[in-house]
């Protein structure tokens, strides 16, 4: 849901790129907003799965690209950009950033979130490829150094995802989360605690930008824009 705030509703006609798509968190959302979205993942079977999925209204606004994000070359320039979930993925991530702000078009908006908190670093990043986890001062440095100017910031996840994410990371290591990620697990049993776990991080949206956050969101506009405004 705090996604959802960030991106602009009123997509119609606009173009969108959803940065390491996924299985199409994000580029559902910016399908129901109306925008025409571009979604790349170096998964080929993330890309397909959007695809199957989408009802056929959206399908014809979509296009899946299996790349990667530095081998990504766009033909035109975007209205918005979702980055959920990738720069701690890529080990430069600034240069990753630079190459996004020109993908801009002059009024274009790029929403970023991250994870938050160094001292939750543990196995769990490790098994995720992740090259680190941000402060605020971090991320807003990182924004500003690639010609964007932040227009909205938002830490999320206290205290219910902050103390879960404590907890787990003293349970589990890299090799418990391995056979996790094969173990056959019930359909039933995932649902369960699924629900569980989405009413619980529903206290945290009472606390979103206080606290220690588990995450952090940014809405940034190209600078210049705003020297404009």
């Amino acid at each position: 849901r705090l996604l959802r705030s960030l991106i602009p509703r009123d997509g119609k006609g606009l173009k969108a790129l959803d940065a390491g798509c996924s299985t199409g968190g994000a580029t559902r959302i910016l399908l129901e907003c109306g925008y025409e979205v571009c979604g790349i993942d170096l998964s080929p079977y993330a890309v397909e799965r959007i695809e199957q999925t989408l009802p056929p209204e959206q399908r014809k606004r979509f296009v899946g690209v299996v790349s990667d994000l530095s081998a990504y070359r766009p033909g035109f320039r975007y209205d918005l950009i979702v980055l959920s979930e990738v720069l701690e993925h890529i080990e430069d991530d600034a240069g990753a950033l630079r190459r996004v702000e020109e993908w801009l078009s002059a009024d274009g908006k790029v929403v970023i979130t991250v994870p938050a908190d160094p001292t939750l670093w543990s196995d769990a990043d490790i098994f995720s490829k992740h090259y680190r986890r941000y402060t605020p001062e971090h991320l807003m440095n990182l924004i500003e150094k690639s010609g964007l100017r932040a227009e909205a910031f938002w830490p999320y996840g206290f205290p219910v995802l902050w103390t879960y994410t404590r907890l787990k990371n003293r349970l589990f290591r890299v090799g418990t989360l391995d056979r996790v990620a094969r173990a056959r697990t019930g359909a039933g049993g995932v649902r369960t605690a699924a629900s569980v776990l989405k009413f619980l991080v529903n206290i945290d949206r009472l606390f979103v930008g206080h606290g220690r956050p588990v995450g952090l969101m940014a809405l940034a506009v190209k600078r210049q824009q705003g020297r404009r405004g």
